[in-house]
């Protein structure tokens, strides 16, 4: 993988836990970020609003591509459009960040700040 190393490190670390595989590897957006240089936490290491922005933008992209297809009469106002799209997003962001934030405890993963000041894990394992 060419991810940023602090992403191996997090990823190196949840490798270790008993937790699903899904949570180990990343999901597809953070994946698609992680090979572009860009070093956001996995979920279960992200804080909440880091992560109830990351879900917000992910529906909001959904709600806007997908929405307009199926329950949109077309005759709408376009802000009405842009509120129910910024609501459901702002909604489902903030079950999502709930949701990670209990399964944040429900593991014990550290805080993003202190992982990445534990040892690096793949190197203790070949050492």
């Amino acid at each position: 993988m060419s991810y940023p190393a602090s992403i191996e490190k997090a990823l190196a670390y949840l490798q270790t836990l008993d937790i699903h595989e899904n949570y180990k590897k990343g999901f597809f957006p953070y994946t698609l970020f992680w090979k572009n240089g860009i070093a956001l936490p996995p979920p279960l290491c992200a804080g909440f609003f880091t992560n109830m922005a990351v879900f917000a933008i992910m529906t909001f992209v959904l709600m806007i591509l997908l929405f307009p297809l199926f329950f949109w009469k077309w005759h709408d106002p376009l802000l009405q459009k842009i509120v129910s799209c910024v609501s459901v997003s702002l909604v489902g962001g903030f079950g999502s960040a709930l949701s990670f934030r209990g399964e944040q405890k429900k593991f014990n993963i550290p805080k993003w700040k202190d992982l990445q000041k534990l040892p690096d894990h793949a190197q203790n394992r070949d050492g």
